[in-house]
């Protein structure tokens, strides 16, 4: 049975703190996400507790307990995907470019997981002498619709109030 780590928001005012902790897995996911795609998550559902506020790369770094350059990273690329609006200079900070309501968790993995395929015979013809005869990967393809679908559900709020909420559990 593997450990799984998760951060919990502890304070819901202007700065938030975070603790890490561990719950026991009864199984082992199915699909994993890139760290990348946790670190946006993380760094989304700030902003969303900070709606209409603008905090600073450094600031959310601090609050996350992540790398700064890695942030910074992740910032650019949900400025360019119009899920975050940067301002440079003094007062400068990152913000949500539209209400949490309208940020489906579905979108953000869309975006931050863009090769999101369970095996490597779907994104790489020839890796695998079954090709020709194997539907696998039919199903495997269905499986991820399904995912994402499920995820489609989901909105950044949601996570936000359901961090809220859970008192025990992640």
């Amino acid at each position: 049975m593997g450990e799984k780590t998760c951060v919990r928001p502890l304070d819901f005012g202007h700065s938030v703190s975070t603790e890490s902790v561990s719950v026991s897995s009864q199984r082992e996911s199915g699909v994993q996400l890139t760290q990348f795609s946790d670190y946006a998550i993380r760094l989304l559902m700030l902003l969303a507790m900070e709606e209409g506020h603008s905090i600073t790369i450094g600031d959310a770094a601090a609050t996350l307990k992540l790398s700064k350059n890695h942030l910074i990273k992740i910032a650019n690329l949900l400025v360019r995907k119009d899920f975050i609006v940067g301002t440079r200079g003094r007062r400068g900070g990152i913000r949500l470019s539209r209400s949490s309501e309208d940020i489906r968790l579905g979108d953000i993995i869309r975006v931050t997981e863009p090769t999101l395929l369970p095996v490597q015979c779907m994104s790489t013809p020839g890796a695998c002498s079954l090709e020709n005869i194997c539907r696998g990967p039919i199903y495997l393809q269905d499986a991820m619709m399904s995912f994402l679908s499920e995820l489609d559900k989901a909105t950044l709020a949601d996570l936000v109030r359901n961090r809220r909420s859970a008192k025990s559990s992640c």
